[in-house]
C-alpha cells in the first residue's frame, strides 16, 4: 500500500512539474508563406500539412517533429496561378506530391524556444535547415511556432524565373493537444 501510494505520488509530482512527454499526431497544423513577384508581396498557404510530433519538455533533446505537405493544397488565392506552380517548373507535384520534413537534432535553448535541425525535401532535393520554434503552453495543448526564410532555388523551385524573389518566408505553426 505504501508502495502504491509513493508511485502515485511521483507521477502527480511530475505532471506539476511540467512533465509532459508525448508522442502523437498533432491535431492543427499550418503552412503560410510569403514572397515576392515583380515586387510584389504574394501570400499563399497550404491547406493539407500533417505533421507527427514527439514532445519531451523535460528532456528536448529526445523530441522529434516531421510534417508532410500536399504539394496539390497549395493556395494563393488565384487558382491559375496554383496550377501554374503545380506544374514541373515550380513544384512538380505530378512527380513530387509532398513536402517532407524530418528532425535529427533538437535543441533546447530556453524554457520556450527549441532549435531544430532537419533534412528538407522539396522536389528531388534534400538540405539540411536549422529553425528556431517556439514553444507556447495553451491550456491543454503546446503550441509549436516558427518563421523562417529559405531559398527557392537551393530546392529547384522556379529556376527560370527572373521576377520571383529567391527568399521565400515560412510560417510553420502546430498545435500538440496533450492527453
Amino acid at each position: 500500500m505504501k508502495d502504491t501510494f509513493h508511485i502515485v505520488l511521483a507521477i502527480c509530482t511530475l505532471f506539476l512539474l511540467g512533465f509532459t512527454p508525448k508522442t502523437t499526431q498533432s491535431t492543427q497544423s499550418s503552412v503560410s508563406f510569403k514572397i515576392k513577384n515583380a515586387g510584389i508581396n504574394v501570400d499563399g498557404s497550404f491547406a493539407d500539412v500533417e505533421s507527427k510530433i514527439v514532445y519531451d519538455s523535460l528532456k528536448p533533446e529526445k523530441s522529434s517533429f516531421e510534417g508532410i505537405i500536399k504539394v496539390k493544397s497549395i493556395q494563393t488565392g488565384i487558382d491559375m496561378r496554383d496550377d501554374h506552380l503545380k506544374d514541373s517548373e515550380y513544384f512538380d507535384s505530378k512527380n513530387y506530391p509532398e513536402i517532407i520534413f524530418k528532425s535529427y537534432l533538437v535543441k533546447s535553448l530556453d524554457k520556450n524556444k527549441l532549435e531544430i535541425t532537419g533534412n528538407l525535401t522539396i522536389k528531388k532535393t534534400t538540405k539540411p535547415i536549422k529553425i528556431i520554434v517556439h514553444v507556447i503552453r495553451q491550456g491543454k495543448s503546446i503550441k509549436f511556432s516558427s518563421s523562417f526564410v529559405i531559398n527557392r532555388l537551393n530546392f529547384g523551385v522556379g529556376t527560370s524565373s527572373w521576377t520571383l524573389s529567391d527568399n521565400v518566408t515560412l510560417n510553420v505553426n502546430a498545435i500538440l493537444n496533450l492527453l
